[in-house]
């Protein structure tokens, strides 16, 4: 709990932030194994910082992308905006599919289609994410080395934890909750 990277990550973001309290997602790293990917997503936590340590074997492959923001808050789930970057760039998700039939005459007559950025993500890169906010994905892994990835998580309220149901999908188990712990289960980490 260096207090320099607390104050850096309030700093980038101008916010006075706090260090999760979750005690399996306030620092983790992700093992991205070959043929693993991570479809697109909200985070629960507000703020994540990420440290690439190892990046996949295929350069092509494991690829971080994002949208600009899309969401306000937590309770505004911007459907029609994740639908459409859904139907865009996975039309294949099973997630997205029932959103993507609803929104693809909106997609159609408005055009309100978000843009996917792709971040070059080379050993060292150091991310400040607001994952509540931007729809991101980690795109299918390729060849035979893991993607690796430090993740801590940061919150503008003290006490936040992670769902019951996000700390079993990511750790395989749950641990007591914490004061303010995430109720809903709209996002993941």
């Amino acid at each position: 709990h260096d207090p320099r990277l607390l104050e850096l990550v309030s700093r980038i973001v101008d916010k006075k932030l706090y260090l999760s309290d979750d005690p399996l997602g306030c620092c983790s790293v992700n093992v991205f194994r070959p043929n693993f990917h991570h479809s697109f997503h909200f985070d629960e936590s507000e703020f994540s910082v990420t440290l690439m340590l190892q990046p996949a074997e295929d350069p092509k492959s494991g690829l971080f992308q994002f949208t600009s923001p899309l969401r306000e808050n937590e309770e505004d789930l911007a459907l029609e905006l994740t639908a459409n970057a859904i139907h865009e760039h996975d039309p294949t998700s099973l997630n997205g599919k029932e959103l993507c039939e609803r929104s693809t005459k909106s997609l159609k007559n408005n055009g309100n289609l978000p843009v996917l950025h792709t971040l070059d993500f080379q050993p060292g890169t150091l991310l400040v994410l607001a994952g509540s906010k931007s729809l991101h994905r980690v795109t299918r892994i390729k060849g035979n080395r893991s993607r690796l990835v430090a993740v801590l998580t940061f919150s503008r309220n003290p006490g936040f934890c992670n769902s019951e149901s996000v700390q079993k999908m990511f750790w395989g188990r749950s641990k007591a909750p914490c004061q303010h712990v995430v109720a809903r289960g709209v996002g993941m980490e």
